[in-house]
């Protein structure tokens, strides 16, 4: 069975994932580039995605600006580059490494009190 493709719609899409693009922050745009212009499927994205959940929670201004100054810090090492596509770390991408980093500690925490 062919499909014919809609050169129109494909065109429409295309600029408007540009214009949304464009009004991300500088670092955010060029990664998303990078991602897009790798050209993944479809398929590949619903797996990048069904292996995150996303969470919403408001952050003190304080953490937020330290959060930004060790993405600069964070870019000098060889995994971080790895998640940023080579670029800054995101403001995201350190968030998460914190969170994730604080439950280690937590934990472990937990497991000597329970000693």
């Amino acid at each position: 069975m062919t499909h014919s493709l809609d050169l129109g719609r494909i065109r429409t899409a295309r600029q408007a994932l540009d214009a949304a693009v464009a009004d991300l922050t500088p670092e955010s745009a060029e990664r998303t580039a990078r991602l897009l212009a790798d050209n993944p499927s479809a398929e590949d994205l619903e797996i990048l995605m069904s292996k995150t959940q996303s969470v919403t929670f408001r952050c003190s201004t304080a953490d937020v600006e330290r959060a930004d100054s060790l993405a600069e810090e964070l870019a000098k090492q060889p995994a971080f580059r790895a998640a940023s596509h080579g670029g800054v770390p995101s403001r995201s991408t350190v968030l998460r490494y914190a969170l994730s980093r604080g439950l280690d500690v937590i934990e472990a925490e937990l497991a000597d009190d329970s000693k």
